[in-house]
């Protein structure tokens, strides 16, 4: 019988992902999307399965299904679980978390414990941009740093009294959620991807906002808060901001905006480069 983490390693390794080892942790480019730094982190679980987590907001199943595995791939055996009987004790800060959620791995008291913690020596912290809830309530935050190899960018979630490493649990708000509430009908808004780009666009007087996660997790944000409004997509120029373009259509649609209107940057600006978003243009 293959063990879990042998199958996972070897399906990853196959597709050229290349895992690496710290400790009891392992970490790879994601395999679900176009991952340039390794969003990816797994580990054997106490009951001999594997724990699969994407910081970009992958849902488990894709990560296995995009190697060729299914999640039974990644469960326990009964021997394994025999092995494992004895669990490991929870920490003080994951027993805070409320029931009903899933407990993260790591949390921390305060985001800047977790930006430590995440930062590797080459880093240098750019930015973070919080999210709010409806009533201004810190829920969430994207952490940016540029590394010798680019950009490397994280999410981090508030749940209950404590911060943990990855992405909000869905449905997620959006960027600037308290603005948008304050809207009255009719009012312009403008969606695009990435929260440096929304602030670009603010910078110039636009109301602007965007989906946490990534051009691909526009699904698990909640779009509610544009119903009678004229939403203004500006997707990045790329097949990837196409797709994001098409469901934030659809999902705007299905949220009861007035109107949705998909404007293609390079359309007006023929010079904008491949991947070339508001920022660049502004």
């Amino acid at each position: 019988m293959i063990p879990p983490m042998n199958r996972l390693l070897t399906a990853l390794r196959a597709r050229g992902c290349t895992p690496k080892q710290s400790g009891h942790e392992w970490s790879s480019r994601c395999p679900a999307h176009d991952d340039r730094a390794p969003s990816l982190s797994f580990r054997e679980s106490d009951d001999g399965g594997v724990l699969v987590y994407c910081f970009a907001g992958c849902a488990a199943s894709q990560i296995v299904q995009a190697v060729g595995l299914r999640m039974c791939d990644i469960m326990p055996d009964r021997a394994s679980k025999a092995r494992h009987v004895n669990h490991s004790k929870r920490t003080e800060a994951a027993a805070q978390i409320p029931k009903g959620i899933e407990k993260p791995r790591r949390t921390f008291s305060a985001l800047d414990n977790g930006i430590t913690q995440v930062r590797q020596p080459d880093w240098t912290h750019t930015r973070t941009w919080l999210y709010r809830d409806r009533t201004d309530g810190v829920v969430g935050a994207v952490v940016r740093w540029d590394s010798p190899k680019g950009k490397v960018v994280r999410p981090f979630t508030r749940l209950g009294g404590v911060w943990a490493i990855g992405a909000m649990n869905a449905p997620r708000p959006l960027f600037n959620l308290p603005e948008l509430v304050a809207l009255p009908d009719g009012a312009w808004v403008y969606v695009v991807e990435g929260e440096k780009t929304a602030e670009a666009a603010r910078s110039h007087g636009l109301i602007a906002t965007t989906s946490a996660g990534g051009s691909g997790a526009a699904d698990l944000s909640d779009w509610s808060v544009l119903r009678n409004k004229v939403v203004i997509v500006l997707p990045d120029n790329d097949p990837a901001g196409e797709k994001y373009a098409s469901d934030v259509l659809r999902l705007c649609q299905r949220a009861g905006a007035d109107e949705v209107r998909v404007v293609r940057l390079v359309d007006r600006w023929p010079d904008l480069p491949e991947k070339g978003d508001l920022a660049d243009v502004l």
